[in-house]
């Protein structure tokens, strides 16, 4: 009740404010373009010029013929297409399915099926429906056969086993983190205090930040920090208090990825370690190594727009990506010089 404002517009007015994320693609893109690579990244690519061993010194991963299955393929690009296609299409309708859309015989209109779907449900919904249409449509084709279907199933459970083990026990660590030691509660209490209220925004990413790499969950995060940071930014109404909401909704959306990005507890951590046979630990130092220049450009944007005291919506958005960009780059450009000499 103290703020009337819709939740998913609100939603939608405060993506420009989520600085982390948008910086962080255009960096990625800068760095890509212009072949920069950054810390274990770049320490690793230097073996691998120098040993022509991809995989950094280490021993390569070994698959014996028992744990691969391999078959002639006769597959075209429309075999691929209609399975990804499927996919997409079955998730887009998934999500209106458990919104309950008035198309499918639900009481809501467009907008509040979308507000109101089931992600997870329809992600799951989706990934059944897309993988029973692939294996018919293949077999129907003569791609594969019954027993090519198994030994992929049979292969896929075997690779994923691993990292599912690794998820459960990262939630369960996180899970004892966040609900029976109580850190992120810890960091609002004795760090919050700590900051000007004029710098809301700021505060709040950084805490943000220690609490997701803390809990390993993004979700974790932003529902424990958006009560808190929503009710201080409307007892803080000023000449222009929506603007100070989508800043203090954006910078905790912008901390909590940004610290799940670089948890060692996140699905995401141990998930793509996983898949693309790295260890974890060098992972999770890429990724600190890469983030660490965009996390104080992503800083230095959110307190230039609180230090200028900026009450304009478009203003203040430009302001602060331009100077998380910027910053971003200027760090990146003199740890590649000091890193040369």
């Amino acid at each position: 009740g103290l703020i009337a404002l819709h939740p998913f517009s609100t939603y939608i007015w405060s993506i420009p404010f989520a600085v982390y994320p948008i910086t962080l693609i255009i960096i990625t893109w800068i760095t890509t373009a212009e072949r920069i690579l950054i810390g274990l990244v770049q320490n690793h690519q230097d073996l691998t010029d120098l040993t022509t061993n991809v995989h950094s010194g280490s021993a390569e991963p070994h698959l014996s013929e028992e744990e691969t299955h391999t078959f002639e393929s006769k597959a075209t690009f429309i075999d691929f297409l209609i399975p990804i296609g499927t996919l997409i299409l079955s998730l887009v309708l998934a999500l209106f399915y458990t919104g309950r859309w008035s198309v499918f015989g639900g009481p809501n209109t467009f907008m509040q099926a979308l507000t109101e779907s089931n992600l997870a449900q329809a992600m799951f919904l989706s990934s059944i429906y897309s993988f029973l249409i692939a294996c018919i449509w293949l077999l129907r084709r003569k791609v594969v056969t019954l027993h090519d279907v198994a030994a992929s199933i049979k292969e896929g459970v075997s690779t994923m086993l691993p990292s599912i083990l690794v998820l459960t026990l990262s939630w369960t660590f996180g899970g004892i983190i966040a609900q029976d030691l109580m850190i992120g509660k810890i960091f609002v209490e004795h760090l919050l205090p700590i900051f000007s209220m004029s710098y809301l925004p700021p505060a709040l990413f950084i805490i943000a930040t220690l609490t997701a790499f803390c809990l390993g969950s993004s979700w974790g995060t932003m529902t424990l920090l958006y009560p808190i940071g929503i009710a201080i930014a409307a007892q803080l109404q000023g000449s222009a208090p929506d603007v100070l909401l989508y800043q203090t909704i954006g910078a905790i959306l912008s901390g909590a990825v940004l610290g799940n990005n670089t948890s060692p507890l996140s699905d995401l951590s141990a998930m793509t370690s996983s898949i693309t046979e790295t260890s974890q630990i060098d992972y999770i130092q890429a990724q600190i190594d890469f983030n660490r220049p965009i996390f104080w450009g992503v800083l230095a944007g959110l307190v230039s727009s609180s230090f200028l005291g900026i009450t304009s919506y478009g203003l203040a958005a430009v302001t602060s990506l331009t100077v998380a960009v910027l910053v971003s780059w200027i760090t990146i450009k003199i740890y590649v010089e000091l890193r040369r000499q």
